[in-house]
């Protein structure tokens, strides 16, 4: 028997024999430490190894960089085994070779064979002889009874078991150390290992990771502590285990384990979507709360589980297990409860994009309403129609005649070249057959633009004679299948050549008799167009380049965004929960229903689940002391007021939120102020101690454009630039019509799926309109969507009152949504309004969306130095980027686009220059949202570059403001003194028009002032004059500026640029498919341009509409174009008889007798694309003063295709401008070309004569002055107005060449030649002869006759001065000869010939002093081009002294041989 104590003795012995065994064969091994790589410029890793095993280990140091470190274990380790031969790097990637150096990859480096050493061997035979002695001491053993020794004796049999694989001779492999520092996120981490393992102990942070060890069953991962923000892929043949594991709030996590169990455990509470699948065993969760859906199987497999953690809290996370063995998640503590760490880690990244579809769809339209449609007779009756149920019917009268038509009552949706398309109804009718004539045949064609009676009636005469040749498609008749009574269906299939924009469609009924005596009907039903499905191609696209324009885009790279703890807010330490009662002074979370006052010198946190997200929080007020800062978390929040006396952050400038959070403002309408006093309420309020900040994830390019055209039934979108948007988004494309207001064609969709190269886009649902992406101008392209979204509630629509934010503290928002927000008609209640807080360059609103708002988008209120950039506006009332009281200055606006702004109010009208005056009132308190434009500056000292405007009453308003309005209204300052201070690279279209004939795109003019203390807004005509002085009352010629317009683009506009104003600067500009190219005013110089009158738009400028290149202005404007270049104006020789309707590149403007051109006008450089010779001037011979001196120099005949500069001037009767032997009349523009030679300008009088005359009823007028007799203010002029003529004299000029004078004073005709002036009431007593126009070193001979007994007093005058002492005196001499030689202070009179002759010039002006500039002579020149200046003051006055009487009857004698 044995006794205990040997029983002991042995198992001692036993132990003692393994452990020497395993011992020895442990120190068998060799280890070599390879050293380290430096990771500091590596930002993604890869790793790679096939043919050796490498275990990888990922540890958190303190060191500033990351380093991996190698090791290699053999039993034997060749020298050659070094750093450079076992880690092969290209970049980033790093591939693991064996002892030999080959890594079973193609990287650079030898290649060989794996071997065994002899020590390999020998540690064969010693686990072989270790095997054999544990199993033959067991054999002893267990012929023991069962006692402790028996035990022993399994932990024999156990170790001795595994001593072969102890002992067994092991194949090299490589030990890899990552060493991540504290803090450091790597941007992709990527495994390949075919033997081995990974296995990390963070905190270690990476944003996307993928390990694949799915090759061998015994690879295993076991992570702890590590976040991952994106992406985490793992296989792996064995085990995986993730512990403390930290979520992002938009991470994907996808877990295989192909031949063992997976472990999950989370840190805090996962909040997503799961599903697990166990295919041998049980799939079980723990923690949460989380709500299980759908589950099966048994503990034995295979079993599957999904649900969600958080409820609807996230939508993109995702867990998805799949694993061999049993799979277990523990999905952590729940939220907000003992031992919660907190939400996880904001990250956001756009979902993955599915495949685009390959196929445009097919799309069928119903076209059911009898509106669409029309049924005629062949006697050309309308019939009556009548909807019923999917269709319509027309009631037939008795006795009706063979043919029948249906026919569109306007254009078919677009038909698409190369695509099937089937045109489909059912038709019944309710006639009888028998006796009676029976339908014989149904025939549909398609016809393109067809034009046929002006009353739209149909018949079989009017179809053979008018349609026929319009038919693009005839269908073949159908003759049977007809029932009486009964629906019969009908199809007509036809393949469209090209697209076709203006077809309609006819279908025509024959019947073989005429209809009997009694009323039926016809009835259509399910009406359909149908487009087939095609296969997508990619179409030509385009850049955006601009011929002429320059226009900028925003730059590609995203603003700085570190997001580490120094920058994020909701990082800081010494933060307090929201919902923690410890937080609140009563140890209590404050009730929703209550005023919530954050305690004093505190920061308190809101995290995902701090807020009951179906209470509505009546009011948060944040001390100056204190901080609201929300964490990067899925948060809800629903509230009426919020005051901010301290910080209000969700982000921060350098740590933009990416987690969805929304803020809910709610509640009806109120005028009281709830949030404080001054604030209003429902919004947010800032106070000037506080601030806000509001920092989004950044989508960028937050809009661009089109880089191929959409069609009705496209789901793609082609875009310029490529964008990292996200599928789900919604997006809106502008309109590429001219009146978007009348016809709201701008469209909404929603991403469906995104190119890889981020630039097409498919979108739900297809397109019913064109939107025009060609080479001349593309729609644009805008983003609404944004992670974070302020907005109003549900209640917001039913009186147009949303939330809004105010600040007048500091105020920073950027990637933010503000959907329904502002309060319609309620001053400073915007959705963002900075208010009088002067100078403020902290603040700043970027890459923000404002989307069906009430009111406003962007409100500058008496602030400076501001940034408003990269934002996108859509379908918002009233004005939109605002500045409101004209005192704003130095404040920034690019790249910010605004769509489809929408008046208050019909929008204003008016004509003939004139506009609508509105005073504010309840329904519009400020009269000018009447007008409402995407840019409203009312002060141009701001910097306003790249950006765009589609629709509302303009894009850009310029209005003139003679003081600033609200709180500055007494300030003694001008805004509309203010010049642009940079205004450079922004684009408008598709606005204008509202205002006939003088609306513009972008439109400088319109009034608004205080009339009786009211505030009241004109639209029509005010200018402005820009000066450096802005002391209202004061003259703004003194230091005169310009108003600059450059890299302007602008289409499908009444006119592009219209600026009633006296200086403007229009250069580099291209306007497309406009009425008129610009209108300007004063000073005014419109260079380097493009003007095309037809794109490849086929809903372009609209045909029947008045179109014109340029018009020059008849009165007191200095007006030049040059370098220009005219395209695709098509003539209309079918329209009006006057030029408006011709389409003419140059149009004169001529209805005015009493406004007169002087010489204002003037072309050089012009060059001409597809326009036709005959339509580049458009003048019409009436009988008006401006019709008659029409005038401009064409300083390279570039114009009128001459050679060498020409005077272009009027051919009206009299040939007043056949100055010159050179002179050539072209009577298809009824205008002269004359050289212009010499020192021969373009000169004005206007003459005075202040005898009073009986007018018109009797009134008592000076007999030539400024008529202004009733509405017509005397034009056009009729022939009773004629009371004389101007005739030219001199050197080869014949008698005759005369023009008429009006009682309207003003000639207009060249200088350095001869004028007489011959009156049918005789020469007057007195008169006074304004020099208007007479450039310096030039004259005008002017003549006139009297009796020959005459005396006279001659004096030239300066009106603006009173001292006679300053006035000079003309005086006699003795020839003609003698006045022509002189300075202009000698008259000659001929007493024999009755003829009394002064040289007129223009003198300096006696007041100026020496260096002053003269207006008398000073021109106005631009690009080498001058317009001479039209002086004021100075005048002849002429008395005569020839006996009693006002005037003096003499003989019309022309002076042929005074000047010879």
């Amino acid at each position: 028997a044995e006794s205990p104590r040997s029983r002991t003795t042995m198992q001692k012995v036993l132990f003692v024999a393994i452990l020497v065994a395993s011992l020895c064969a442990c120190a068998w091994a060799e280890t070599k430490d390879l050293g380290n790589i430096d990771l500091s410029n590596i930002n993604d890793i890869s790793i790679t190894a096939l043919l050796i095993k490498t275990n990888i280990r990922v540890v958190a140091v303190g060191a500033s960089t990351p380093t991996l470190n190698v090791k290699v274990v053999a039993d034997s380790i060749p020298s050659s085994a070094t750093l450079d031969k076992i880690v092969r790097r290209n970049g980033d990637a790093f591939v693991i070779a064996n002892l030999d150096g080959n890594t079973g990859v193609p990287v650079p480096g030898g290649n060989g064979n794996t071997n065994t050493s002899g020590a390999s061997a020998l540690r064969a035979s010693m686990g072989l002889l270790g095997a054999v002695l544990a199993n033959a001491i067991g054999v002893l053993l267990m012929c023991q009874r069962k006692s402790t020794s028996a035990i022993v004796l399994c932990i024999a049999i156990i170790c001795a078991s595994a001593l072969p694989s102890v002992f067994a001779p092991s194949a090299p492999q490589v030990e890899l150390t990552l060493n991540v520092p504290n803090g450091y996120v790597f941007g992709s981490v990527t495994v390949r290992i075919a033997d081995g393992s990974v296995l990390a102990a963070g905190p270690v942070t990476v944003r996307s990771a993928s390990l694949d060890l799915c090759g061998n069953q015994n690879n295993f991962v076991n992570l702890a502590s590590v976040t991952a923000l994106r992406q985490l892929i793992i296989c792996a043949g064995g085990q995986v285990t993730l512990t403390d594991m930290r979520q992002s709030s938009a991470l994907l996590t996808n877990i295989t384990s192909t031949n063992g169990a997976a472990s999950v455990s989370y840190a805090s509470s996962y909040v997503g979507k799961y599903s697990l699948i166990s295919r041998t065993g049980a799939a079980t969760t723990t923690g949460g709360p989380c709500q299980s859906g759908a589950a099966s199987g048994s503990s034995n497999g295979p079993s599957t589980t999904s649900g969600s953690c958080q409820g609807d809290i996230y939508t993109d996370p995702a867990l998805n297990i799949d694993a061999y063995g049993a799979v277990e998640v523990n999905f952590g503590v729940p939220v907000c409860q003992a031992g919660w760490l907190g939400d996880p880690v904001g990250e956001f990244a756009p979902p993955t994009s599915p495949a685009m579809s390959p196929n445009r769809p097919a799309e069928t339209q119903g076209l059911n309403p009898s509106s669409l449609w029309t049924v005629y007779n062949d006697w050309s009756y309308i019939q009556t129609e009548t909807d019923v149920s999917n269709g319509f019917e027309a009631t037939m009268n008795p006795w009706m005649p063979q043919y029948q038509f249906l026919t569109s009552s306007g254009s078919l949706p677009l038909l698409r070249g190369g695509i099937s398309h089937s045109f489909s109804m059912k038709f019944r009718t309710t006639r009888v057959w028998g006796n009676t004539p029976q339908l014989g045949s149904i025939t549909a064609f398609i016809a393109a633009n067809p034009v046929w009676d002006p009353d739209w009636k149909m018949n079989e005469t009017i179809f053979d004679t008018q349609i026929t040749s319009s038919l693009i498609h005839s269908g073949t008749p159908v003759t049977s299948g007809f029932t009486a009574g009964a629906d019969m269906p009908f199809t007509f299939t036809f393949t469209p050549s090209a697209d076709t924009s203006n077809a309609r469609l006819i279908v025509r009924i024959y019947f073989s008799g005429q209809v009997q005596n009694s009323t039926w009907t016809l009835g259509f039903r399910d009406i359909q167009l149908t487009r087939q499905a095609t296969a997508w191609t990619t179409p030509t696209t385009v850049s955006g380049a601009s011929e002429k324009v320059t226009i900028p885009k925003m730059p590609a790279a995203l603003d700085p965004n570190p997001r580490t703890a120094n920058e994020c807010p909701h990082l800081r330490s010494g933060l307090k929960h929201w919902h923690d009662p410890a937080t609140w002074s009563n140890n209590q979370v404050p009730s929703p229903a209550s005023v919530i006052t954050l305690p004093a010198n505190t920061s308190v946190l809101i995290s995902s689940c701090s807020l009951d997200r179906a209470a509505i929080y009546q009011k948060i007020v944040v001390p100056a002391s204190s901080q609201l800062i929300f964490a990067d978390a899925p948060i809800s929040l629903l509230v009426r007021n919020i005051f901010v006396e301290g910080k209000l952050f969700i982000g921060a400038p350098g740590c933009r939120i990416h987690s969805p959070i929304t803020i809910t403002f709610m509640g009806a309408k109120s005028f009281s102020d709830e949030i404080a006093t001054g604030f209003g309420t429902k919004g947010i309020g800032v106070a000037g101690s506080g601030s806000i900040d509001i920092h989004g994830y950044q989508f960028h390019p937050t809009w661009t454009r089109l880089s191929a055209t959409i069609k009705p039934g496209d789901n793609r979108v082609y875009l310029q630039d490529a964008v990292n948007w996200a599928v789900g988004q919604k997006l809106v494309v502008a309109t590429s019509i001219y009146k978007d207001y009348e016809e709201d064609q701008n469209e909404e969709v929603e991403i469906v799926s995104i190119s890889e190269d981020g630039k097409v886009l498919e979108v739900s649902p297809t397109f019913q309109f064109l939107h025009y992406g060609g080479s001349e101008y593309q729609s644009e392209v805008g983003l609404l969507s944004r992670r974070i979204v302020l907005q109003g509630d549900y209640v917001s629509d039913n009186e147009n009152f949303g939330g809004h934010v105010m600040v007048m503290g500091e105020g920073r928002f950027s990637g933010v949504q503000f959907y329904k927000m502002g309060q319609q008609n309620m001053l400073a209640r915007y959705p963002v309004h900075w208010h009088l807080i002067g100078s403020s360059p902290s603040s700043y609103a970027t890459d923000n969306s404002f989307w069906s708002g009430f009111y406003r988008c962007i409100s500058i209120h008496a602030t400076h130095d501001t940034t408003v950039l990269r934002n996108v506006a859509y379908a918002t009332s009233g004005h939109c980027y605002y500045l409101e009281e004209g005192v704003e200055e130095n404040n920034t606006l690019s790249y910010n686009l605004a769509v489809h702004i929408r008046c208050i109010g019909p929008p204003m009208e008016g004509g003939g220059q004139r506009g609508q005056v509105f005073a504010e009132d309840s329904t519009a308190l400020l009269p000018a949202d009447r007008a409402a434009a995407g840019f409203y500056i009312t002060n141009a000292y701001n910097t306003i570059t790249g950006n765009a405007a589609s629709g509302g009453w303009a894009g850009f308003s310029f209005p003139n403001l003679p003081t600033p309005l609200g709180f500055n209204r007494n300030r003694a300052f001008s805004p509309q003194r203010r010049v642009s201070k940079l205004f450079d690279g922004n684009t408008a279209h598709s606005s204008g028009y509202h205002f006939v004939g003088d609306g513009g795109c972008i439109y400088i003019g319109g009034k608004l002032w205080y009339e009786n203390d009211v505030l009241t807004y004109d639209n029509g005509r005010y200018e402005r004059g820009t000066s450096a002085n802005t002391l209202p009352g004061t003259a703004n010629y003194i230091d005169p500026l310009w108003m600059s317009f450059t890299n302007t683009k602008a289409w499908l506009c009444q006119i592009g640029l219209s600026h009633w104003g006296e200086r403007a600067d229009v250069n580099h500009y291209e306007v497309h498919d406009s009425a008129r190219s610009v209108q300007l005013f004063g000073e005014s110089w419109y260079g380097n341009a493009l003007v095309n009158g037809k794109t490849g738009n086929p809903n372009g400028f609209p045909y029947e509409q008045t179109q014109m290149g340029f018009q020059f202005y008849d009165t007191w404007v200095k007006t030049m174009v040059t370098n220009v270049v005219f395209r695709n104006f098509v003539p209309r020789p079918n329209s009006d008889p006057d030029w408006y309707g011709k389409r003419t590149i140059l149009t004169s403007l001529n209805f005015s007798d009493k406004f007169k051109p002087q010489g204002i006008s003037a072309t050089a450089r012009i060059t001409f694309e597809n326009v036709p010779p005959e339509i580049r001037i458009g003048h019409t011979l009436v009988n008006s003063g401006s019709a008659r001196y029409f005038n401009f120099v064409d300083w390279d005949g570039s114009f009128v295709g001459a050679n060498g500069p020409r005077i272009v001037g009027s051919a009206h009767e009299g040939d007043w401008w056949n100055f010159d032997a050179g002179c050539e009349k072209r009577t298809e523009w009824n205008v002269w070309l004359c050289p212009k030679s010499g020192t021969r300008e373009i000169g004005n009088l206007e003459i005075y004569v202040p005898i009073q005359v009986a007018g018109p009823g009797g009134a008592m007028f000076d007999f030539i002055t400024n008529w202004d007799l009733g509405p017509s203010g005397g034009y056009p002029a009729n022939d009773d107005w004629k009371i004389g003529n101007m005739s030219l004299f001199g050197p080869g000029i014949p008698a005759g060449r005369k023009t008429a004078i009006t009682r309207n004073p003003g000639v207009t005709g060249v200088t350095n030649i001869g004028w007489y002036m011959y009156l049918h009431a005789g020469t007057p007593r007195t008169m006074k002869i304004h020099t208007y126009v007479i450039p310096r070193g030039g004259f005008i001979m002017f003549a006139v006759r009297y009796p020959q007994s005459c005396t006279f007093d001659i004096t030239i005058r300066h009106d603006w001065i009173g001292s006679n002492d300053l006035w000079k005196t003309v005086t006699s001499a003795t020839s003609f000869t003698e006045v022509l030689n002189s300075d202009g202070l000698k008259y000659y009179w001929d007493s024999n010939n009755g003829f009394l002759f002064l040289k007129l010039r223009i003198f300096d002006a006696p007041y100026a002093q020496p260096g002053d500039q003269n207006p008398s002579f000073d021109g106005f020149t631009r690009d080498g081009v001058t317009i001479f200046s039209i002086s004021q003051p100075q005048s002849y006055l002429v008395n005569a002294n020839c006996g009693a009487g006002d005037f003096y009857r003499v003989s019309d004698v022309h002076p042929t041989n005074y000047w010879v």
